[in-house]
């Protein structure tokens, strides 16, 4: 679910996420990358973008419930880092 914060996000403060939860990232055609967590077994697809550009809602909703599921980052930890985030910028 979006948030005020959240949907603030950037493409590039979600690779930041990804890797900082140990993530390693692959390109694929050229159009996407592919992040995944070795422990966890969790794939999350990217597209190749502006990291600037602002991240759509169908990524950042996915990313969030996935992250959750897997046991990476609770819902609530999750809004916190981008709260973080924002006000840093």
């Amino acid at each position: 679910m979006k948030t005020k914060t959240t949907e603030r996000a950037t493409y590039g403060q979600l690779v930041e996420l990804l890797t900082r939860l140990g993530f390693t990232r692959r390109a694929i055609n050229n159009d996407y990358e592919l992040f995944s967590h070795r422990r966890s077994g969790m794939s999350f697809p990217l597209p190749m973008c502006d990291m600037d550009a602002r991240a759509r809602g169908t990524h950042i909703d996915g990313l969030r419930l996935q992250l959750d599921y897997r046991g990476l980052m609770e819902h609530a930890e999750f809004d916190a880092y981008f709260a973080t985030a924002s006000a840093a910028k």
